[in-house]
């Protein structure tokens, strides 16, 4: 695994890398999300969903995952994964995915997507390598910090 990425990153579904089931993914969400798997980042879709709901859609866009978790709470995953796997991130779109990550002490992501006005995901998801990096690197440098968010606004714009 490349120094400075987690172990695992939790991710929603649902605004966040797709607008809701059915539709396509967000751009760049399925390759930068490959390219993490690739670096030895275990991924783990972790969904407040039916897990036969959330695994279909998860193979209908082609997301190569290690897991797929149709969950009632997401906090006991969290928990679990962040057990089993050590340092982790969570990237999600609710307040609810903020608290399943306080719960389980790991690092929020905010996704600004679509519901956005100022951002899409294009623009979003170009700068989610960084952020996945840079959460890990701001856990280490703040000992006992147990819950910080990292917002991914339009600082991460491509041209």
């Amino acid at each position: 695994m490349t120094a400075g990425l987690p172990r695992f990153l939790a991710v929603d579904w649902n605004g966040t890398v797709v607008p809701w089931f059915g539709e396509a993914a967000y751009p760049d969400a399925l390759a930068v999300l490959h390219e993490l798997r690739a670096q030895g980042v275990h991924i783990a879709v972790v969904s407040h969903a039916t897990p036969r709901e959330i695994s279909d859609d998860v193979a209908r866009v082609g997301l190569e995952a290690d897991e797929v978790l149709g969950v009632g709470a997401k906090a006991p995953s969290l928990i679990r994964l962040a057990d089993l796997w050590g340092d982790g991130v969570m990237i999600g779109d609710s307040p609810q995915d903020s608290r399943a990550a306080i719960a389980a002490a790991l690092p929020f992501i905010q996704a600004s997507l679509a519901r956005v006005a100022h951002t899409s995901g294009r623009t979003w998801w170009c700068g989610i390598l960084t952020a996945v990096s840079g959460a890990i690197q701001c856990r280490a440098g703040f000992p006992g910090t147990s819950t910080w968010n990292l917002l991914c606004l339009s600082a991460f714009s491509v041209s």
